[in-house]
């Protein structure tokens, strides 16, 4: 019994460094000020382009906006609407409310 407890003992203690060894953070993968205001830029200008769809109700632009992926999920108003397709039904229930917007904008954006 001495035997199995000792080697199971050596075999604990030489995983344990390997783990942490390979639990380090990869600094080689942090990205650059420059590359995340590239990013930031980016995204801003998706947004952008999203409420300028929004406005005059360009259906296409909207439906792009969102597109149809594998596992999509849409939050608003309380509940997560589960695929495309749903996102795409509960827009029409806004068109038909809605005669149009007058205003639509981002505000107190936090892009991370």
């Amino acid at each position: 019994m001495t035997s199995w407890l000792w080697k199971k003992s050596a075999i604990l203690l030489l995983i344990l460094p390997l783990l942490g060894i390979g639990c380090k953070p990869d600094e080689g993968n942090q990205i650059t000020a420059a590359e995340r205001d590239h990013v930031v830029l980016e995204i801003t200008e998706i947004l952008d382009a999203y409420a300028t769809s929004v406005a005059p109700w360009d259906r296409g632009a909207i439906d792009r906006f969102w597109g149809d992926y594998p596992g999509f999920v849409f939050a608003g108003d309380g509940t997560i609407l589960g695929g495309h397709s749903e996102r795409a039904e509960t827009l029409d229930q806004y068109e038909k409310q809605v005669d149009r917007w007058l205003k639509f904008e981002y505000q107190n954006t936090h892009i991370e």
